[in-house]
């Protein structure tokens, strides 16, 4: 617990930033139904790129605004934000003025937290939960193999990592169960997923016949430019990335390429069969998105993209399936020789 004394008020806090001083400032105006307090906190090293970070309550009950002031000239106001700052390595937490204002509490639920951690020195974000958070960075991990195919997570392993209650890390868990990425076992655990040669092949199987089917949906519409100028874009960008040996940022449209198929559908059952499969599907992928087979998948893209352009629906819904065929064979491959690295 750390303290600092201003006046007759004394402000406690439940943590000690290191190397970060406090000052606290008050208005000239004091009542007891009405004060304007402002805490203000001026890191030198727990918040590199960042001024100032202020709390303002305006009543004698709670807290109804904050302001974070970064370097960029961008501030964050009751949740809301004009952009994102450049802040990076550093964690912190969104503190409750408690309706004495004499000290800071820890917000208590999940839902509460609007802007919490930056666990890997990212910008952080504005009106995502502290779980939600979570999910992402375990998502990234695990698609990114980070997280090694059955690696086991436990609450307590997970809870050192991103210093919070075994609340919202089980509702992340629960999340990436939902969308195959991670087993649940009664006396195990939770494990990262691991495939077997034929859950590959089936789930690729499957994925075929659903891109296949969304292609054939979006032949039922009566104008099919939107389509067709969404491919473009996509194929454009993507042929841009891949020239500039941008890996990275051609997958991005990679995996555009195949949604979009679902969005001009306009199917929602179809549309959320196939959103349980991209998890898996994105974390295989990963594994074979390489410089030697992007070009040829890239090429499939090209050729799918002229056949709809053209109106050829069926055909370019029949050269999805050998697309995805092909995919299925890498993602094998891929995946053999990531099991005998193990």
């Amino acid at each position: 617990m750390t303290r600092w004394s201003s006046g007759s008020r004394t402000l406690s806090l439940p943590w000690t930033p290191p190397n970060v001083p406090l000052f606290m400032t008050r208005s000239s105006r004091w009542c007891r139904t009405r004060r304007y307090t402002q805490f203000f906190i001026t890191p030198s090293c727990f918040m590199p790129t960042t001024t100032s970070w202020s709390f303002t309550t305006s009543r004698w009950k709670a807290t109804t605004s904050y302001t974070i002031s970064t370097g960029n000239g961008a501030n964050i106001r009751g949740g809301r934000h004009d952009s994102a700052p450049p802040v990076s390595g550093f964690s912190f937490e969104i503190y409750r003025i408690s309706k004495n204002v004499t000290h800071l509490l820890p917000l208590q639920r999940s839902s509460d937290i609007v802007i919490s951690r930056n666990l890997k020195g990212k910008p952080f974000m504005a009106g995502k939960t502290l779980s939600e958070q979570i999910y992402d960075e375990l998502y990234h991990d695990i698609t990114r193999q980070q997280l090694r195919c059955g690696q086991k997570l436990t609450l307590n392993m997970l809870k050192e990592r991103f210093h919070v209650s075994h609340t919202p890390i089980r509702e992340a868990l629960m999340r990436l169960a939902e969308n195959g990425l991670v087993t649940y076992y009664s006396n195990c655990g939770v494990t990262v997923i691991e495939f077997e040669e034929r859950d590959i092949q089936e789930l690729y199987q499957f994925a075929s016949e659903m891109d296949a089917l969304a292609i054939q949906f979006c032949s039922a519409s009566l104008n099919h430019m939107p389509l067709v100028l969404d491919l473009q874009e996509i194929i454009e960008n993507g042929n841009a990335a891949l020239a500039e040996g941008d890996i990275s940022r051609w997958k991005e449209f990679s995996e555009r390429f195949h949604v979009i198929f679902y969005r001009h559908a306009q199917n929602y059952y179809l549309d959320q069969a196939a959103a349980r499969l991209r998890a898996r599907l994105e974390l295989l992928s990963c594994m074979y998105y390489k410089e030697e087979n992007v070009s040829k998948i890239n090429e499939g893209h090209n050729v799918i993209y002229k056949l709809v352009r053209d109106g050829k629906y069926t055909a370019a819904a029949s050269r999805m399936r050998r697309h995805l065929q092909t995919d299925m064979a890498y993602a094998m491959k891929a995946y053999s020789l990531y099991q005998r690295q193990e």
